[in-house]
């Protein structure tokens, strides 16, 4: 596997933990639970995947644009301004 592959894969993987990190948020709060647990989650898999995608699109500026990648960060923080948590 080439470095390049080996970010993407990264980013993949950040990007599905994310995704279970702010599903899991919002499940809790749903529920009546505490956000606590998974605010650290969310906000640090959110600047760890800044970080990758960084890395990613300097070796590939057309990286998500047309290879079918929904990012998460967007997700992330929109779920975190609804329930007043940004």
């Amino acid at each position: 596997m080439t470095e390049a592959s080996t970010t993407v894969d990264k980013l993949f993987r950040q990007n599905n933990y994310l995704r279970t990190a702010c599903n899991d948020l919002q499940n809790s709060v749903t529920a009546g639970g505490s956000a606590e647990p998974f605010l650290t989650r969310v906000r640090n898999g959110r600047a760890r995947m800044e970080s990758t995608l960084q890395q990613v699109r300097a070796e590939d500026p057309s990286f998500g644009s047309n290879k079918g990648f929904e990012d998460a960060r967007g997700h992330a923080t929109r779920l975190l301004s609804e329930l007043n948590l940004s």
